[in-house]
C-alpha cells in the first residue's frame, strides 16, 4: 500500500479539500478520499490525465500525489 495526498474542489461551492489516504493506486486513493464504494463515474477510471479532464468537464478538479516513503 502507498500513501497519497488527494486534493479536490467543486466549482459550485469553491471549497478545496485535502486528504491523505492509503491505497494501491491513484484511483483507489480518489475513491477513499470521497469515501465512496465505486460511486465515482467510471469515465474517470482511465489514466489520471484523462480523468482530470473529465472531472473538469463536470465542474470539479482533483489531483492525486503519491507521498514518497523515504526509503
Amino acid at each position: 500500500m502507498k500513501r497519497f495526498t488527494v486534493a479536490y474542489m467543486n466549482f459550485s461551492n469553491n471549497d478545496l479539500e485535502l486528504k491523505v489516504v492509503t491505497a494501491v493506486d491513484w484511483w483507489e486513493a480518489l475513491k477513499k478520499a470521497f469515501d465512496v464504494d465505486g460511486n465515482l463515474p467510471e469515465s474517470l477510471s482511465g489514466d489520471i490525465d484523462g480523468a482530470k479532464e473529465e472531472a473538469y468537464n463536470q465542474d470539479w478538479l482533483f489531483n492525486v500525489i503519491e507521498i514518497p516513503t523515504g526509503e
